[in-house]
């Protein structure tokens, strides 16, 4: 997710303009520099995506940079294929991790257990 978010009554032009470019302009001059280097067999480029792609309450600036994302990569992976680029691209979301794991289990089990478990590490 972003590092921050805003509700649409806060959303600056200054933060949509950073974020697109981050995202969205980053992406496209990545991949053309990228490209003007790859051989006759081809190559590939791997875009970072994110779930929040399909669209985040107070996170529409960075969700529209995502889907920006996405549709990119489709267009290019079109465009570049017959030159043997592969366009794709990485697209994470919430991590269970072993902590957060061991809290909802106990929270289906009773109730009263749902306090958050104590993170294993030193």
């Amino acid at each position: 997710m972003p590092a921050s978010t805003s509700s649409l009554e806060d959303i600056t032009e200054d933060e949509f303009h950073r974020e697109f470019n981050i995202n969205v302009l980053g992406t496209i001059l990545a991949t053309k520099e990228a490209v003007k280097h790859f051989g006759p067999n081809g190559d590939s480029v791997i875009n970072i995506s994110s779930i929040a792609s399909a669209g985040e309450p107070t996170a529409a600036i960075y969700s529209g940079t995502k889907g920006a994302v996405d549709a990119i990569t489709r267009g290019l992976a079109a465009e570049l294929g017959p030159r043997k680029i592969r366009v794709n691209a990485i697209v994470p979301g919430g991590v269970m991790w072993a902590q957060r794991r061991r809290a909802r289990f106990r929270s289906a089990k009773s109730p009263s257990s749902a306090q958050p478990a104590p993170a294993l590490r030193p």
